[in-house]
């Protein structure tokens, strides 16, 4: 029992090293893909400028 319940701890402290990583991962994906859409949000506005004159 004691060793099994070493053992579950040592999983869940790899788990929960392993859980922040994934979770900062997907943030900064989402922080990239926020950029890129505001990127490409003014340079359609931009492109609608041009097109006026």
């Amino acid at each position: 029992m004691f060793l099994s319940s070493n053992f579950a701890k040592a999983a869940k402290r790899k788990f929960d090293k392993r859980e922040p990583k994934s979770a900062k991962f997907a943030v900064k994906a989402l922080k990239i893909i926020l950029i890129l859409l505001e990127i490409f949000d003014k340079l359609s506005r931009l492109c609608q400028y041009v097109n006026k004159f």
